[in-house]
């Protein structure tokens, strides 16, 4: 059955996110593989001496030790040339150092939504468009009180060089750049990590969600497991 010119599956794919990580049942601490929950590729493997902690329904991912991140090959098959949004809940330990939520970066970059330590914190998505130039959007965290509890982050990138950050379901920060298309890349997807040792998250990650898509306003924070 075709619905608008695709197939039944490849609509229903599109409307999905390419990988969601849960860290319930089909992530297996012992043998540190995280399995995708809609689609059978996309499996990360687990770095470190992660363990299973109190999420935001059911298990997320303990991140305190410094060698702990969650890692996606590069595949020919990760293409955002309709755009990207990611999106993960965030229990933050502290607001030391710089926490890596989710990358493709270091190397040949193409995306990174981190924290940086300045204040109360500073929300950071960056984007590396076609041409090498970098586009950055930020959120300037006005209180500290979100440390040591659940915090919604995402992040949307439209593919034609307008870039917005979310916290909690509500837009923080929006910017545009004359800019079309994201940078190609060959390094690996990192959650919890930008691919180098001094941005490792330390804190609990739980309901990561990566999109090929850019979600509406609407949209983002809805499949949020309440």
């Amino acid at each position: 059955m075709l619905v608008g010119g695709m197939t039944a599956n490849q609509a229903l794919a599109s409307f999905l996110p390419m990988i969601e990580y849960q860290f319930d049942d089909q992530t297996d601490f012992r043998n540190k593989v995280v399995r995708n929950h809609y689609f059978t590729n996309y499996t990360g493997t687990i770095a470190g001496n992660a363990v299973a902690a109190t999420g935001v329904l059911g298990n997320s991912i303990q991140m305190n030790d410094s060698n702990v991140y969650v890692e996606i090959p590069d595949s020919k098959s990760v293409t955002f040339s309709r755009g990207l949004t990611v999106e993960a809940s965030v229990w933050r330990s502290a607001n030391t150092n710089e926490d890596a939520v989710i990358s493709k970066w270091y190397g040949s970059d193409q995306f990174l939504l981190t924290f940086y330590n300045e204040g109360n914190g500073r929300l950071s998505f960056q984007v590396r468009f076609s041409d090498g130039t970098l586009g950055a959007v930020e959120y300037a965290i006005p209180s500290n009180s979100y440390l040591q509890r659940w915090t919604r982050v995402s992040a949307t990138y439209n593919g034609a060089g307008q870039l917005q950050l979310y916290w909690n379901g509500q837009k923080v920060a929006e910017r545009s750049f004359p800019k079309s298309g994201m940078a190609s890349g060959n390094v690996p997807i990192r959650i919890g990590d930008a691919n180098n040792t001094w941005s490792r998250f330390n804190g609990r990650i739980d309901e990561v969600r990566i999109w090929s898509r850019v979600l509406r306003s609407s949209e983002i924070g809805s499949t949020l497991r309440r």
